[in-house]
């Protein structure tokens, strides 16, 4: 019985802790003709390697750009996440434009890498890919 109330506290304690969570962003780093590029990757909640998951490509603002691979999430879904991501039910890749660029050419081509490798880290599904940008990023889109 004293086993059962222990292991009771510990899962109510798991919860709880769980339910505080900020939701998860993760680092990335990719290599693209010679160039590193870093981006940001929003696992949801409940990631499981069990299912497919649809997989949202977030492209940002002319303000955003930079090689610090923060302030891509300062605008936008990145930032909505942040706040509310707890229930939103896919990945969400979010790459960085550096200083001075566009989402053409090397770097739509980073943009789309960083899609792609996600796809296969975090079992995206192919069938549910959604493209999503904000000002500049719009026009990207």
């Amino acid at each position: 019985m004293r086993r059962l109330v222990l292991l009771l506290c510990l899962l109510a304690t798991s919860v709880a802790a769980r339910a505080g969570e900020a939701p998860r962003f993760v680092e990335r780093l990719l290599q693209l003709h010679g160039a590193s590029y870093r981006y940001q990757v929003f696992v949801p909640d409940g990631w499981t390697a069990k299912r497919d998951w649809p997989v949202v490509l977030s492209l940002h603002g002319s303000g955003e750009r930079g090689s610090d691979n923060r302030a891509q999430l300062g605008q936008g879904l990145p930032r909505w996440l942040a706040q509310h991501g707890a229930d939103f039910p896919a990945v969400v890749v979010i790459p960085q434009a550096p200083d001075g660029s566009q989402w053409n050419g090397a770097i739509e081509a980073m943009a789309l890498k960083a899609l792609d490798d996600s796809i296969g880290e975090w079992h995206g599904d192919r069938r549910r890919l959604y493209l999503t940008g904000l000002s500049m990023g719009g026009y990207g889109s």
